[in-house]
Protein backbone atom coordinates (compact mmCIF):
# COMPACT_ATOMS: atom_id res chain seq x y z
CA UNK A 1 0.00 0.00 0.00
CA UNK A 2 2.85 2.53 1.09
CA UNK A 3 4.50 1.64 -2.20
CA UNK A 4 1.75 2.48 -4.62
CA UNK A 5 0.96 5.49 -2.79
CA UNK A 6 4.91 6.50 -3.00
CA UNK A 7 4.20 5.52 -7.46
CA UNK A 8 0.91 7.85 -7.34
CA UNK A 9 2.90 10.40 -5.95
CA UNK A 10 5.94 10.49 -7.77
CA UNK A 11 3.73 9.77 -10.69
CA UNK A 12 1.70 13.43 -9.92
CA UNK A 13 4.52 15.11 -9.83
CA UNK A 14 6.26 13.90 -12.95
CA UNK A 15 3.34 14.96 -14.32
CA UNK A 16 3.35 18.75 -12.79
CA UNK A 17 6.47 19.05 -14.02
CA UNK A 18 5.97 18.30 -17.56
CA UNK A 19 3.19 20.30 -17.79
CA UNK A 20 5.29 22.99 -17.13
CA UNK A 21 7.70 21.73 -19.41
CA UNK A 22 4.57 22.20 -22.16
CA UNK A 23 3.55 25.38 -21.02
CA UNK A 24 6.81 27.01 -20.75
CA UNK A 25 8.87 25.74 -23.48
CA UNK A 26 6.01 25.29 -25.99
CA UNK A 27 3.79 28.26 -25.95
CA UNK A 28 4.96 31.61 -27.32
CA UNK A 29 1.76 34.10 -27.06
CA UNK A 30 2.65 37.80 -29.28
CA UNK A 31 0.55 40.82 -27.86
CA UNK A 32 0.46 43.71 -30.27
CA UNK A 33 -1.11 46.83 -28.43
CA UNK A 34 0.21 50.49 -29.00
CA UNK A 35 -1.04 51.18 -25.38
CA UNK A 36 2.02 50.68 -23.43
CA UNK A 37 -0.03 49.94 -19.57
CA UNK A 38 -2.64 47.83 -21.61
CA UNK A 39 0.33 45.81 -23.36
CA UNK A 40 2.23 45.65 -20.29
CA UNK A 41 -0.76 44.02 -18.55
CA UNK A 42 -1.76 41.93 -20.99
CA UNK A 43 1.97 40.42 -21.03
CA UNK A 44 2.45 40.25 -17.35
CA UNK A 45 -1.28 38.58 -17.06
CA UNK A 46 -0.07 35.54 -19.43
CA UNK A 47 3.20 35.76 -17.74
CA UNK A 48 1.95 34.85 -14.06
CA UNK A 49 -0.46 31.96 -15.75
CA UNK A 50 2.33 30.30 -17.24
CA UNK A 51 3.05 31.30 -20.28
CA UNK A 52 5.45 32.91 -22.41
CA UNK A 53 4.51 36.05 -24.07
CA UNK A 54 5.76 38.92 -25.85
CA UNK A 55 4.60 42.41 -26.12
CA UNK A 56 4.77 44.77 -29.44
CA UNK A 57 4.18 48.33 -29.54
CA UNK A 58 4.17 48.20 -33.88
CA UNK A 59 3.72 45.89 -36.87
CA UNK A 60 7.20 46.53 -37.38
CA UNK A 61 8.53 45.36 -34.16
CA UNK A 62 5.76 42.30 -34.33
CA UNK A 63 6.84 41.25 -37.77
CA UNK A 64 10.63 41.26 -37.33
CA UNK A 65 9.92 39.15 -34.28
CA UNK A 66 7.63 36.38 -36.22
CA UNK A 67 10.87 35.78 -38.23
CA UNK A 68 12.57 34.43 -35.51
CA UNK A 69 10.49 33.00 -33.22
CA UNK A 70 6.92 31.74 -34.20
CA UNK A 71 4.13 32.07 -31.76
CA UNK A 72 1.16 29.30 -31.09
CA UNK A 73 -1.27 32.87 -30.41
CA UNK A 74 -1.27 36.20 -31.49
CA UNK A 75 -3.46 38.70 -29.54
CA UNK A 76 -3.87 42.20 -32.03
CA UNK A 77 -5.42 45.36 -31.56
CA UNK A 78 -6.99 46.50 -34.35
CA UNK A 79 -5.87 50.51 -34.10
CA UNK A 80 -2.07 50.43 -34.32
CA UNK A 81 -0.06 53.70 -35.47
CA UNK A 82 1.21 52.19 -38.88
CA UNK A 83 -1.14 49.21 -39.52
CA UNK A 84 -4.29 48.62 -38.55
CA UNK A 85 -4.58 44.87 -36.56
CA UNK A 86 -7.06 43.96 -39.35
CA UNK A 87 -3.95 44.52 -42.12
CA UNK A 88 -1.54 42.57 -40.03
CA UNK A 89 -4.43 39.53 -39.48
CA UNK A 90 -5.03 40.22 -44.02
CA UNK A 91 -1.14 39.62 -44.07
CA UNK A 92 -1.09 36.82 -42.01
CA UNK A 93 -3.73 35.15 -43.43
CA UNK A 94 -2.30 35.45 -46.73
CA UNK A 95 1.19 33.89 -45.74
CA UNK A 96 1.21 30.53 -45.76
CA UNK A 97 3.87 29.79 -42.99
CA UNK A 98 1.56 32.02 -40.89
CA UNK A 99 -2.15 31.15 -41.64
CA UNK A 100 -2.69 28.63 -39.74
CA UNK A 101 -1.61 30.94 -35.97
CA UNK A 102 -4.87 31.88 -34.30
Amino acid sequence: MKYSLYMFHVFTITLQVFYKFIVYYFYMIYCVEDDRSIRELIVYTLKISGFEAEGFEDAGGFFAALKKNRPQLIMLDVMLPDKSGLQILNELKNDEEYRDIP
